[in-house]
């Protein structure tokens, strides 16, 4: 599937549908894959670079995105910053009557969620430009059971991932993160990135 950006430049764009539980109303996620004006990806760029792919949430600090992408530059590699949030959770009201339905609060509090993370993604792709970085945002919002498949496609177009410090505060989601690298894609998964920047041969 294609989008057009303003200045009429055809970009890739995905439609990701996320059960939510308990009750599982439908939603549709979209996410954009638009190149960064700064970084523009061509396919004898993409032959040529290997491809980061960096995991972490709306919290995560400016100080561990920035480090990643002075990396991507340093390393003119290709940094893809995934940035998942989980979606809110859809409580399931009885009434006296055993009328079920969802409590009007919680159809306020998804668009807000939406807002916060689309905010996020603009800051994150300044981040990247500052660093003049080669690297695109992508963005989801969805249960903690369908991360692994937002990340499991995402990886399968790039050569190594790791996780942003402060997903270890949502460990159900950091949980499926990490399965859907090493269980669901063909990639591997690097643990203590801040320790080591770029890996180095041991022969």
């Amino acid at each position: 599937m294609k989008g057009l950006s303003d200045d009429g430049t055809d970009y890739p764009c995905s439609i990701d549908l996320c059960w939510l539980a308990p009750i599982k109303p439908l939603s549709v996620c979209i996410r954009m894959l638009a190149p960064l004006a700064s970084a523009p990806f061509t396919m004898e760029n993409d032959m040529k670079r290997r491809t980061i792919l960096f995991a972490m949430n709306t919290k995560t600090p400016d100080a561990q995105i920035s480090d990643a992408a002075e990396a991507a530059a340093q390393n003119d590699t290709r940094l893809i910053c995934l940035l998942i949030d989980g979606a809110p959770d859809s409580p399931h009201c009885v009434s006296l009557y055993g009328i079920s339905g969802i409590p009007d609060y919680w159809a306020e509090m998804v668009p807000k969620v939406k807002e916060a993370q689309e905010a996020r993604v603009q800051q994150i792709e300044a981040l990247l430009a500052k660093s003049n970085a080669s690297g695109i945002v992508q963005s989801a919002i969805c249960a903690a059971i369908e991360v692994k498949h937002v990340v499991a496609r995402a990886a399968h177009v790039s050569d190594e991932a790791y996780v942003a410090a402060n997903l270890r505060d949502t460990p159900d989601i950091l949980r499926e993160v990490v399965s859907g690298v090493l269980f669901h894609s063909p990639i591997g998964f690097q643990m203590n990135r801040a320790r080591c920047k770029r890996p180095q041969p041991s022969f």
